[in-house]
């Protein structure tokens, strides 16, 4: 692997006083440290014996710098708004380190924006130094947009015998923000649905658990009556992105109309805010009908031919009803209609 030699003897002519063995040294792509093997002499013929230096060691000097960095992927938190971080990266040389050697690193944005999100400088790893520590800082903005990335990238080394071994660093700012909103602000159900379920999603970041409470307000419906439920609180465990509520709905035969309750988000976990539709309001469709005549009495001139009377339906009016009617003398019924449903 770093050399090629094969044993052997040598044999000395009368009146030769040295000789010489030959080996390669193979030049690898590896970079490693120096290496060391030994060559030694062993049996030598009957009248002679092996003088003091007997072995030699030949060491093999690493020709290259290998140029690496200490992890090719970051992860580091965001902090809360307002608040700067400080990271650092290190930048390794190995192999041989007695040569001069530079090399460029340069920020490169990806969804991280380099002023915004972070703040780094290029620059370069100056001429023997076996660690160079690049230092960046990481801002907390208050948005929710989560998790970002960014690149550090070598280049421009500065001799052949500089391989990079690693030539990115890729950087993932964890998101510290999030969002709470439902999916919709308005929900409606008719009255004999069991119940009604609303769904809370989390957007920004999902990387640790939060909580956000949810508080019932009546409107025209009223909790207990028209609708049973509690004011609670809804925990996102770890990259969790959305969570329900289940609230159930009372069909009574109250003719009431349409009402409606709201469900309303508070208190979220820190580094989380609540944004548009952080409302629901819940529609509940009364299922409910009565029906009834405008007036109880009408009087008529026998002139007058054709009469109408009104009917009115009041409660439910979105579903398809019917009633019927019936003419009575006061001697009993001349003429009718199928019953009312």
């Amino acid at each position: 692997m770093d050399f090629t030699g094969i044993n052997g003897s040598l044999t000395f002519a009368p009146g030769e006083i040295s000789k010489t063995i030959s080996l390669t040294v193979i030049n690898d792509n590896l970079i490693e440290t120096n290496e060391t093997f030994s060559v030694v002499l062993a049996s030598p013929s009957a009248g002679s014996v092996l003088g003091p230096v007997s072995a030699v060691v030949v060491t093999i000097t690493e020709a290259k710098a290998g140029l690496m960095w200490s992890s090719v992927a970051v992860s580091t938190n965001e902090p809360a708004s307002g608040v700067t971080n400080t990271v650092t990266v290190a930048l390794v040389r190995s192999g041989n380190t007695n040569q001069v050697t530079t090399v460029d690193y340069t920020f490169v944005d990806g969804t991280a924006t380099n002023g915004a999100d972070y703040l780094g400088t290029n620059g370069t790893m100056a001429a023997g130094v076996v660690t160079t520590n690049v230092t960046f800082w990481v801002r907390g903005d208050g948005l929710a947009e989560g998790n970002e990335t960014f690149t550090v990238a070598l280049g421009n080394a500065n001799a052949a015998t500089v391989v990079l071994l690693s030539t990115n660093a890729v950087v993932t700012i964890l998101d510290y923000d999030a969002v709470f909103a439902f999916t919709t602000n308005a929900v409606s159900v008719v009255e004999n649905i069991t119940n009604v379920v609303l769904t809370v999603v989390r957007t920004g970041s999902t990387n640790t658990s939060m909580t956000v409470a949810y508080v019932l307000v009546d409107g025209t419906a009223t909790n207990g009556l028209d609708y049973v439920g509690s004011s609670n609180l809804l925990t996102f465990a770890a990259g969790v992105r959305s969570n329900t509520i289940s609230l159930m709905i009372s069909n009574d035969t109250i003719v009431e109309g349409s009402e409606t309750f709201t469900v309303a988000l508070a208190n979220a976990s820190a580094g989380a805010v609540l944004w548009a539709y952080s409302n629901s309001v819940v529609t509940i469709i009364d299922n409910d009908v009565r029906f009834q005549w405008a007036t109880t009495t009408t009087n008529v001139a026998e002139s007058v031919g054709v009469v109408t009377l009104t009917v009115y339906r009041t409660g439910a009016t979105n579903l398809l009803n019917a009633v019927g009617y019936m003419f009575i003398l006061w001697a009993g019924v001349i003429m009718g209609s199928p019953a009312a449903s």
